[in-house]
């Protein structure tokens, strides 16, 4: 016959409770820590997505405003060649009185035609300097809306690299290993530093 076990003392069996509790609590707290890590993971990444869409919003409100103004500059530019058509043809059509006195007529025609050339090259004066304000307003906004095309570029980068930081951080809970919520955390970080670095400094 086999001897029966040693019966257990109820302290060693109050140890084990104790023990069993700890454990218990230890791993309730490390699973309160991980999901509290996924949620600002998480919270963190919606912030970024909708700093993104003001990113895109203001892209589409540059290129809206660099189109405009070049749609501008090509008016001006059709006004000013216009002008000066008009100039070199009233230069043609004046009358030439080198060789002998103008009638009264023919003076008061080429005052009239002299005064619409000043009036033309007054305007083209205007005109030109618009076209070259134009311009320079029209590439200032192209450089802006590529500017922020780059960042809307980057920061769906760290978009994808926090993706992946909470995929990694959740497999965890299923996991139970650590290295997974390390790797997460510090994807986390990286994709973060993205995104700002493409907010602040690209």
């Amino acid at each position: 016959m086999s001897e029966p076990a040693d019966p257990v003392e109820p302290a060693e069996a109050l140890e084990v409770v104790e023990n069993l509790k700890e454990a218990n609590e230890h791993g309730t707290q490390s699973q309160s820590s991980i999901s509290l890590a996924i949620s600002i993971l998480a919270i963190l990444g919606a912030l970024l997505v909708v700093l993104s869409h003001r990113v895109t919003q203001e892209a589409s409100i540059r290129e809206g405003m660099a189109k405009d103004t070049w749609e501008q500059y090509q008016v001006q530019r059709g006004r000013t060649d216009a002008l000066r058509m008009e100039v070199d043809m009233l230069t043609y059509l004046a009358p030439s009185n080198a060789n002998k006195k103008p009638t009264a007529e023919e003076a008061e025609r080429a005052a009239a035609i002299n005064k619409r050339i000043a009036d033309c090259e007054a305007r083209i004066a205007r005109y030109s300097q618009e076209k070259i304000n134009y311009e320079e307003r029209g590439q200032a906004l192209e450089g802006l809306a590529a500017r922020a095309e780059r960042q809307i570029d980057g920061m769906s980068f760290g978009q994808a690299v926090l993706q992946i930081a909470i995929i990694l951080a959740s497999i965890t809970l299923y996991t139970r290993r650590r290295l997974f919520f390390f790797a997460g955390l510090a994807f986390g970080a990286l994709g973060v530093s993205i995104d700002l670095y493409y907010v602040f400094f690209v």
